[in-house]
């Protein structure tokens, strides 16, 4: 999945109140690699959005060899 795409999609999940908690999403991707950053509210549990996240969306890829 593209990063583009894929911050879509979480920024959707956060819209519908999937993935509740989420204050703010910036992408702070450079040359030396991609970099999402997901700010939390202070009324909400990082472990809870990061496990909602993990999910119900494409932010965990496996690949198999």
């Amino acid at each position: 999945m593209y990063k583009a795409a894929l911050i879509g999609d979480i920024a959707r999940l956060v819209e519908r109140d999937v993935v509740p908690g989420v204050a703010d999403i910036c992408d702070e991707s450079d040359r030396s690699g991609m970099r999402i950053a997901i700010e939390v509210k202070r009324s909400a549990s990082a472990d809870v959005v990061v496990n909602n996240l993990l999910q119900h969306s494409a932010l965990q890829v496996r690949l198999h060899h």
